[in-house]
């Protein structure tokens, strides 16, 4: 039996001041090129493989595929071993790097168009 979607929503905790503000943000900055598919929405603040963590601390299953993964810098823990290493080097580690650090710090401009250069890049590849 699954529980009804109110049931979940109504048995969340209310989002911390920082959640508000960076939704604030994404809709003043954002919105509507960048749409939310829910009421209130998740702020993340870290993934690893299959699962979100939001700025509190709980933690959820990730179900978004395809384009959406994209945005989310989550590494296989192999991955993280060979840069950790120092076997992947160039725009590899420099990725990989960035997901390591758990949380993107570059301004958005660059990383913008960083990600559209590397989603034509692996586009184009498959």
């Amino acid at each position: 039996m699954t529980t009804p979607a109110h049931s979940v929503l109504a048995a969340n905790p209310a989002r911390s001041a920082r959640g508000d503000e960076i939704v604030a943000k994404h809709k003043k900055y954002l919105w509507p090129s960048v749409a939310n598919y829910f009421q209130q929405p998740l702020v993340a603040d870290r993934g690893e493989m299959q699962y979100l963590w939001d700025l509190d601390g709980y933690k959820y299953l990730d179900f978004f595929g395809a384009r959406v993964i994209g945005g989310f810098p989550f590494y296989d823990r192999v991955l993280l071993r060979f840069y950790r290493w120092g076997l992947l080097t160039g725009l590899a580690g420099l990725l990989v790097s960035i997901g390591a650090k758990g949380k993107l710090r570059w301004p958005a401009r660059e990383l913008s168009s960083l990600m559209v250069f590397l989603w034509f890049m692996a586009a184009s590849s498959e």
